[in-house]
């Protein structure tokens, strides 16, 4: 019952922060892209993400970022941290 209720009472806000943020996605939509972007060469990129994905760069820092998220937990909960 007091979800229900909860849903109707969200309904206007979030309709309200929808269309807040079509807005802006149509506003930021409608800047050009500068020129330099045009003339910018990348075909060094390729050979600079073959090798990111033969060291399994994206895997590590995965990983990295879930050990630095894990140990933030962590140190939040008392008697451990």
């Amino acid at each position: 019952m007091w979800d229900a209720l909860l849903d109707i009472l969200l309904y206007v806000p979030r309709q309200i922060f929808s269309a807040f943020v079509d807005g802006l996605i149509y506003l930021l939509n409608l800047i050009p892209a500068p020129e330099f972007f045009s003339s910018v060469d990348l075909s060094g990129l390729n050979a600079i993400g073959w090798w990111l994905t033969v060291f399994q760069v994206p895997a590590g820092m995965a990983m990295v970022m879930g050990a630095l998220i894990a140990r933030f937990i962590l140190r939040r909960i008392p008697l451990i941290g």
